[in-house]
């Protein structure tokens, strides 16, 4: 190589290689004073995508075992109160016994059923006092079941849930229509509910967020809001949104034949509010259609009368069809009256409309001239409310994911108030002249003691359950810790055996730079 004083040749090299030295022990400084291994992607892309996930699965499960350990505080708690609710039945079952016995007066048994009297109260007491963050465990919760023909399904509509704390009364009555666009109403047909009244709410939004065209992929369900209305639907893919849901409350019709000249049904059939939303709890005991067409049909709606005549003027054969009563003398054969007949009809034993019949021509032959059609209607839901009793059910999110079976624990705590159990002051007492009270109330203190071991045998399979469940979670945030420390924690030691010997290359780097730059100087002295 030619000596030269323009270009540094060795300094060049000695300045490269201190620049990479000096790179690497930046970056090495860097990892010992974060104590991790990958500081950015450049320093091992898929580490660090992995170690992200494992460092959000591992934050997700920590909080997930809170939630069992909170899970487990709220049955604690619950079991607490069963525990004390047991004590007092004891009491009172004692209490029972002795009042039960011939040497007490109804004096003594009157005194005594002070303290019983005390102690029912203390239960319902308790039942409706225990809570944990304010929701109460044992007191049972209120619910609504939605009761509605089964024509429903015919328009897509899965299911109508209302809302405890809007809906507060049984027999809040709706007509559900739909203009076949965008605009849903829920109609309020009963004066009596508490349920709020009519209200059209543009559901356009809603069914775009789950809708590809106009309808529901196949096997797939919506839920549809009507939060102003405490009513929730939910649809499925028979649901269609260009097909309107008609408003229609009755329709009559009459399909006669040559032996039925002249029958005809004045459009004059009447629903009113309640009875029809009562009428539908009754409709299970009309059949479907028989062999000649009559009965009920859950896909329409419609409920189908056939009928007859026979050889009298104006005589009509409503022919028999469980469950479906026209009034005191109507039923089967009946004359009707000149000019027609206004005829009650009952499904059950509430009545739904009235239909009128004019003039029916006489025949020779009996036979089945045609049917007379009601439309009871399609769209028609109501609730059935129980303001507290049966179970409270609690959903605990002890897993990082989605999936209700794995990542969900659903637990039900039974109420425990006198009036579940049985023991409430309505129901049993220990006073009175003999022992009788005293015995019902014995065997009644005696059942509620075994309803409240199931129910804690409920709580206390549950608190085992969270139990195996947290020391689950442990051992997942243990080892999902250690494969993630294992990617991106730093190993010290290696590391600082590192940025020593790149220390001591930094440092001959500086020295070999210092003496390649002096020498061009070298070369100076050929000018002498």
């Amino acid at each position: 190589m030619a000596l030269n004083l323009i270009s540094n040749f060795a300094a060049n090299v000695a300045h490269r290689n201190l620049s990479r030295t000096d790179e690497m022990a930046s970056g090495s400084l860097a990892k010992l004073s974060s104590g991790t291994r990958v500081n950015s992607a450049a320093d091992d892309a898929a580490s660090m995508a992995i170690g992200s996930r494992l460092a959000a699965e591992v934050a997700a499960m920590r909080q997930a075992s809170v939630n069992a350990g909170q899970a487990a505080s709220l049955l604690q708690i619950a079991d607490g109160a069963y525990t004390a609710i047991n004590d007092i039945l004891i009491r009172m079952k004692a209490l029972a016994v002795q009042s039960a016995s011939g040497q007490l007066s109804s004096t003594e048994r009157s005194i005594l059923q002070s303290e019983f009297l005390a102690l029912q109260n203390e239960i319902s007491r308790i039942a409706n006092d225990t809570e944990f963050n304010s929701v109460k465990l044992v007191s049972g919760s209120a619910t609504n079941a939605t009761v509605a023909p089964s024509a429903l399904s015919a328009i897509g509509i899965q299911s109508a849930d209302f809302s405890t704390s809007t809906h507060t009364q049984d027999d809040n009555l709706y007509r559900i229509t739909y203009d076949g666009a965008n605009n849903l109403t829920l109609t309020k047909l009963d004066p009596a509910g508490t349920g709020p009244l009519t209200a059209t709410v543009d559901i356009q939004a809603q069914l775009d967020a789950v809708m590809t065209g106009n309808t529901l992929a196949a096997g797939e369900t919506a839920t549809i809001s009507l939060t102003n209305l405490g009513v929730t639907l939910t649809i499925n893919d028979t649901f269609d949104r260009t097909a309107a849901v008609s408003a229609t409350t009755s329709n009559n019709v009459v399909a006669a034949n040559a032996q039925i000249s002249a029958l005809s049904a004045a459009a004059a059939f009447t629903t009113t509010n309640v009875t029809v939303a009562n009428a539908l709890t009754t409709l299970a005991t009309v059949p479907a259609l028989d062999a000649n067409g009559a009965g009920y049909d859950a896909t329409t709606g419609v409920l189908r009368i056939a009928v007859g005549n026979n050889a009298g003027a104006n005589q009509i054969d409503f022919l028999a069809l469980a469950g479906v009563d026209f009034g005191s003398g109507v039923n089967t054969l009946h004359t009707l009256a000149a000019g027609g007949e206004a005829v009650s009809i009952t499904i059950g034993t509430e009545a739904v409309g009235t239909l009128t019949l004019s003039g029916v021509t006489s025949t020779t032959t009996a036979a089945t001239g045609g049917f007379i059609e009601i439309n009871i209607g399609q769209g028609l839901i109501y609730n059935d409310y129980t303001a507290s009793g049966g179970s409270t059910s609690f959903t605990f999110k002890i897993g990082t994911g989605n999936v209700t079976s794995e990542d969900d624990l659903t637990f039900s705590i039974n109420s425990a108030t006198g009036v579940v159990l049985g023991v409430d002051s309505g129901t049993i007492q220990i006073d009175g002249a003999t022992g009788a009270n005293a015995e019902t109330a014995s065997t009644a203190v005696t059942t509620a003691i075994s309803t409240l071991n199931n129910s804690r045998a409920v709580v206390g399979a549950a608190q085992n359950r969270l139990s195996f469940a947290s020391a689950n979670l442990a051992t997942a945030i243990e080892n999902a810790e250690a494969a993630r420390s294992e990617l991106m924690d730093l190993d010290v030691a290696s590391e600082i055996t590192f940025f020593t010997s790149k220390q001591v290359l930094l440092q001959a780097g500086v020295s070999m730079l210092a003496q390649a730059n002096q020498l061009p100087q070298n070369l100076l002295r050929l000018f002498q």
